[in-house]
């Protein structure tokens, strides 16, 4: 993801701009929030999900070093295990058990959050840490997509 001022300025001004890094971390911290988290919690319907438990356990120091070694050398070393879709039509919980497993989530998603983002560029690395990786992807992108429209109703909210 992209993250810069919103308002433009030459590059001569902004090499000198002592309050550039203080913007990016701004927009980091931003993007950590609880509001975001939470706004992530309720756009994915997390809380009324019986999967998510399973998938938000952060990975084991053997899962992280099969992973890095998998992406580094390109071998596959644990083929990965056949996803079983789970029954969630039973699923009923009361509103405060609702509100109680939305908190939940809200706090598990902040923790699991890391921003990344270069000295030299505007780019943004949003990643989240999951044992599943296609639910890794799901809640990073949702992350950014919150960030957004939070910024967006932010915005709105002044106008």
């Amino acid at each position: 993801m992209a993250v810069e001022p919103s308002s433009v300025r030459n590059s001569s001004q902004s090499i000198f701009d002592p309050y550039a890094s203080g913007f990016y971390q701004t927009q980091y911290e931003l993007i950590k929030s609880r509001s975001v988290a939470r706004r992530v919690v309720e756009d994915l319907k997390l809380a009324e999900r019986s999967d998510v438990s399973s998938m938000l356990v952060v990975p084991s120091l053997r899962q992280q070093l099969t992973a890095q070694i998998e992406s580094k050398f390109g071998i596959e070393i644990f083929p990965p295990q056949p996803a079983v879709e789970p029954d969630v039509s039973s699923l009923e919980f009361s509103d405060a058990e609702l509100e109680a497993r939305k908190v939940w989530l809200t706090n598990i998603v902040k923790g699991g959050v890391n921003v990344d983002g270069g000295e030299k560029t505007h780019l943004v690395k949003v990643t989240f840490n999951s044992t599943n990786p296609e639910f890794a992807a799901e809640v990073a992108n949702a992350l950014v997509t919150a960030y957004i429209d939070q910024g967006l109703d932010s915005q709105a909210d002044r106008s």
